[in-house]
């Protein structure tokens, strides 16, 4: 066998899990959709009034990594969430 070959049995270990999940999604208690576009909302609002905080944090633990390429990873987060977001909604 292959190293990138995926097995039946790699595939098999995660169909329940899975079937919990979209079982649980048919109930109807998950969150809504306004719900969870709010909580990205609020995360790129919490993110932008913390910019300064979290740039030292994330110098702290990445010492390797500069402020500058962990923000523009950080936006580019964000960005690419409002924007499936946005593309849902309209």
């Amino acid at each position: 066998m292959k190293p990138d070959t995926i097995t039946k049995s790699q595939v098999n270990q995660f169909q329940g899990l899975f079937d919990r999940q979209r079982n649980l999604f048919a109930t109807g208690v998950t969150r809504s959709y306004e719900w969870r576009i709010e909580q990205l909302d609020r995360m790129g609002r919490l993110l932008q009034e913390n910019e300064k905080s979290l740039q030292k944090a994330v110098a702290q633990d990445f010492k390797t990594a500069t402020q500058e390429y962990i923000l523009k990873l950080l936006r580019a987060w964000v960005k690419s969430c409002t924007k499936k977001a946005n593309s849902k909604i309209g």
